[in-house]
């Protein structure tokens, strides 16, 4: 029987330890200075009936194998959850991608505030069986510091896809070139039609 500091309390048993305001445990490990727990084999914490807590109250949680994997596996979901800072997720070895893959969809939500992402070299989004979509609210801007945008549909040799670039606007379409011309380039045929106006 321990107390909400860690602290040893006697008790008979399980109803004498919650009378004084204890948690019932079937075992204890508890030292000052440091525990260590090694094996050549596996070394295995369960609980067959409750949950397992790992708590550090003064420094971190660390899970490391320094010759394999390291895997948090949950039958119904799995959580990586700071009360007080940040979750970050870094790979610093050889390979150093992060992967996220999942059977059904993946989301990635800020409720407060902002979201970000940043490549070094190339950002490539690509939906292999439908389109790629991009809303905003009150907008959306596309901009490219030091080069072009470009705009541009590609279709697949042989196939009958279809190929074209649709910019369309419920309330007017205004192309602008602050510094330089507009140029407008057609293999064939150029139309321009007003269907209410000149």
């Amino acid at each position: 029987c321990i107390d909400a500091v860690g602290h040893e309390i006697v008790a008979a048993d399980e109803t004498a330890c919650t009378a004084a305001s204890g948690t019932w445990a079937s075992m204890v490990l508890q030292s000052s200075a440091g525990l260590s727990a090694i094996a050549h084999g596996t070394v295995e914490v369960k609980s067959s009936t409750d949950s397992v807590t790992i708590t550090a109250d003064a420094g971190a949680v660390d899970f490391v194998a320094t010759n394999g994997e390291a895997s948090v596996v949950g039958e119904t979901g799995a959580q990586i959850i700071s009360t007080a800072g940040a979750v970050e997720v870094l790979a610093q070895g050889s390979e150093g991608s992060v992967k996220v893959d999942a059977v059904a969809d993946i989301e990635m939500e800020s409720t407060a505030g902002g979201m970000s992402l940043t490549a070094a070299s190339e950002l490539t989004l690509t939906s292999s069986g439908a389109g790629v979509s991009v809303t905003g609210d009150t907008g959306v801007t596309l901009r490219s510091t030091n080069g072009n945008v470009e705009l541009q549909a590609n279709r697949l040799v042989g196939s009958n896809a279809d190929a074209s670039v649709n910019i369309v606007g419920a309330t007017g379409v205004t192309m602008v070139s602050q510094q330089n011309d507009v140029s407008v380039t057609a293999a064939s045929d150029l139309t321009m039609t007003a269907t209410n106006g000149a």
